[in-house]
């Protein structure tokens, strides 16, 4: 008996397991496996009639030649009918099965052995792809390997990976694919857009893989952010350290704290203007009072917050990959009701200066405006904080530059 065959007699009495049901499901879907299964239906329904004929003329009496010939010959017509039915029958149950399993795969209980990760928020237009179907994703729900993540504009998706204190946030409009996780490694897919990233300390011979258009990056433990462009593979590291590799021409850099690189498009691997970007969904901040997304237009990630709350405060914490002189720009949406008179608080090593800024010039908004150049010790000693005392205030992003000069240490 064949495997195709056992498969089916086992689909037919109703003891497949969850594994032979996932090996049926993958029969089904090759053109020459579901003939198999079609045509060992089919013959077994052709026997079973056969038989149940042969049981109805050996029970009566016994009849001359012309009546049994006429009995068979009426009987053939009822043979295709239930054919028929059979191959009927087996179509409706085969998708029955597959849709049984698809929604056990799509429900990903806690206690599914396969599962690899769990939602804890997500947007509303975000799916997964999954056995060739998109599903929409809600918070609660299991990862499994093969899963392709895909977010939109309403926000993007943040999980965390079973058993360990790793966590991946989705930045809307970027797709990821669920490659593996095992105890040799866990591999991801970057196709389009960007995520951060908190990998908890692993053994080097176990790391922390995601494969771009462009790159491979290994990581044993750390914060970072990748960030796919037309020119190539982004990343930026908050802390530890990673290496990024070209695909194009094998060639490597390590990544230490607050450095960045860049893996090109046509190959080769560089490192970037050192500068920090922090937007407001990111790890590195944190806020008092109360904030709520703003509708103003082209936030400079998913979206920007605001206040009216005099006692609202939003801080930006820029990990400073060294000591120096840097510059820092702020970024903010537009919106009629904002004040001109915004403050921002920039904590630096010789002290705390305040700027005010207008948000309510339509021209200053959705473009980095200047704060002013400071030097900074490096590590996590810069703060900047915008607030709500003088009006509306809007909470984005801020950008720290670094000029090129280095402090004495």
């Amino acid at each position: 008996m064949t495997r195709h065959e056992e498969l089916t007699h086992r689909w037919r009495d109703g003891n497949l397991s969850l594994e032979e049901l996932e090996e049926f499901r993958d029969l089904l879907r090759d053109g020459n496996g579901r003939r198999a299964v079609r045509d060992e239906v089919l013959l077994s329904g052709a026997i079973a009639e056969v038989l149940n004929l042969r049981a109805q003329e050996g029970a009566g009496p016994r009849r001359i030649e012309k009546p049994r010939r006429e009995r068979v010959e009426r009987v053939r017509p009822r043979r295709t009918g239930f054919l028929l039915k059979m191959s009927a029958l087996a179509a409706a149950c085969l998708a029955l099965a597959v849709g049984a399993h698809s929604l056990y795969l799509r429900n990903a209980p806690v206690s599914c052995p396969d599962r690899v990760g769990s939602v804890l928020s997500a947007g509303s237009d975000a799916r997964i792809l999954r056995a060739g179907r998109p599903v929409a994703i809600r918070t609660g729900d299991g990862l499994l390997p093969g899963d392709w993540i895909q977010t939109g504009t309403t926000g993007g998706v943040r999980f965390r990976w079973e058993g360990e204190d790793t966590t991946i946030e989705l930045a809307g409009q970027t797709g990821l694919g669920v490659e593996e996780r095992s105890s040799r490694a866990t591999r991801m897919k970057l196709y389009s857009g960007s995520f951060q990233a908190r990998v908890a300390p692993r053994r080097a011979d176990r790391p922390f893989l995601v494969v771009t258009p462009h790159a491979r990056v290994r990581v044993v433990g750390t914060r970072f952010r990748l960030r796919i462009e037309k020119d190539g593979t982004h990343l930026r590291v908050s802390d530890g350290a990673v290496t990024i590799t070209s695909l194009f021409d094998d060639s490597s850099l390590r990544v230490d704290r607050g450095g960045c690189a860049v893996a090109k498009a046509g190959g080769g691997v560089s490192e970037e203007e050192l500068f920090v970007v922090v937007d407001n969904a990111d790890d590195d901040t944190d806020c008092t009072g109360a904030w709520q997304t703003s509708v103003g237009r082209n936030p400079w990630r998913t979206n920007s917050l605001y206040t009216e709350n005099e006692a609202a405060r939003f801080t930006w914490r820029p990990v400073i990959p060294g000591a120096g002189t840097y510059t820092v720009y702020a970024y903010w949406t537009y919106h009629d009701n904002r004040s001109t008179r915004v403050p921002y608080r920039i904590r630096h090593a010789r002290g705390t200066d305040t700027v005010i800024v207008n948000q309510h010039d339509m021209a200053a908004a959705e473009t980095w405006q200047l704060l002013g150049t400071y030097e900074f010790r490096g590590g996590g000693e810069c703060r900047i904080e915008v607030s709500g005392e003088n009006g509306q205030a809007c909470a984005d992003a801020v950008k720290v530059v670094w000029d090129g000069k280095r402090a004495d240490r």
